[in-house]
């Protein structure tokens, strides 16, 4: 699994309940969801669904709320207790009952149709759903309702955001969001799960007026960026670069706390002869895409950082989004939001998007570039 920076970052206190003037962050997800994973059921069912973030209501009256959850489907080596995670993760435990050998993919679901048929399953591809539940909400949008991704068998990590949701509510009132998976139809044992990736994913609400607004956008098509190859081993101390693809100043501005939304597409240049085996067919080297924007004073020096750079340990905004994107296919639209109090911002402050491309099976000859950037900074006064 790609990295994840931070474990547990809320916002703070200053109404008592939870949430700062206008704004409520949490970033902490289910205890109990991280270790059990999510359960995948035979078809949709809104009762079996499961809390992953809740927080406070700031203000009465029209709140806005967004949301990021990250999951992935379980392979062989999250099952055998053999990924970056080890042993300690849901598809191991759960899943495949501690099991790691070949006896571990007997109990869980198949991964592929090579192993439904050698087990004798069904093969399926997990489907995620998700909403922002507002308890005692009134006049929500259907932003707000039930959300799905089907998480296929190449795309392995699956992000869901959920953007855009508007409701009357009261402050102090919960809202949570929630999850549940299913199979569509296909059969299921009561132990299949996919894995809620820990350190990735968000809940947020927030009301207030916008006093300023940011936007840089180009469209770039070039200079294209090499992929990397993950060497994907336990302990061998591999970490990512993120290349800076756009940055801007936060404007100074008398508020509460700001709202930063950016959006690209990635398209992918696989050298396509690298990827195709000698009976025509493509492999399946569709590569993990990270993204996040970091918070910095000043801009950033450098093209890119490392995950492990103080760049990344001192930014505040902590949103990864991760999802893979199909090496064959037209490309991929990514969207990262983040929100923050304005009196946690660093001197001269500057908000980057960062974007990094890269799985094992990449080629020296492998290259992305991204297209329709755009990136925008609200500054807002609470309601």
């Amino acid at each position: 699994h790609d990295d994840a920076p931070c474990q547990k970052c809320d916002g703070g206190d200053d109404n008592g309940d939870g949430a700062e003037p206008g704004l409520a962050i949490s970033t902490s997800p289910d205890s109990s969801v991280v270790k059990n994973g999510i359960q995948i059921f035979k078809e949709f069912k809104e009762t079996k669904s499961e809390k992953v973030f809740s927080v406070n209501v700031p203000s009465t009256g029209s709140v806005d709320f967004m949301g990021t959850i990250t999951i992935s489907r379980c392979n062989e080596k999250d099952i055998k207790g053999k990924s970056g995670d080890g042993e300690d993760n849901p598809c191991h435990t759960v899943c495949g009952k501690k099991k790691d050998d070949d006896r571990g993919l007997e109990n869980c679901y198949p991964e592929s149709e090579k192993f439904a048929d050698k087990y004798n399953k069904e093969f399926f591809d997990p489907t995620l759903w998700a909403k922002i539940l507002v308890q005692g909400g009134s006049s929500c949008n259907d932003k707000c309702d039930w959300q799905r991704l089907t998480c296929e068998k190449e795309m392995h990590h699956c992000t869901m955001v959920l953007s855009g949701c508007n409701c009357q509510a009261q402050r102090g009132s919960s809202a949570e969001l929630v999850v549940t998976a299913s199979s569509e139809g296909a059969d299921v044992e009561d132990h299949y799960v996919v894995e809620l990736e820990e350190g990735k994913g968000t809940l947020v609400a927030f009301s207030g007026t916008v006093k300023e607004t940011e936007k840089e956008s180009k469209l770039q098509n070039g200079p294209r960026f090499k992929a990397e190859t993950d060497p994907d081993c336990e302990n061998c101390g591999w970490k990512p670069s993120y290349e800076h693809v756009l940055w801007m100043p936060i404007p100074e501005q008398s508020g509460d706390f700001l709202v930063v939304r950016a959006t690209f597409k990635i398209v992918l240049d696989w050298k396509e002869s690298d990827h195709i085996d000698k009976d025509g067919k493509p492999d399946t080297c569709n590569p993990l895409v990270g993204t996040q924007i970091l918070l910095s004073s000043g801009k950033l020096s450098g093209s890119s950082s490392k995950t492990n750079d103080d760049s990344f340990k001192d930014s505040k905004f902590q949103n990864k989004v991760t999802q893979n994107c199909y090496w064959q296919g037209p490309g991929c639209d990514y969207i990262v939001e983040e929100a923050l109090p304005l009196s946690t911002l660093p001197k001269n402050p500057y908000a980057t998007l960062t974007i990094n491309v890269h799985k094992s099976c990449v080629k020296s000859k492998d290259y992305w570039e991204v297209q329709d950037v755009s990136m925008k900074i609200d500054i807002m006064k609470a309601r």
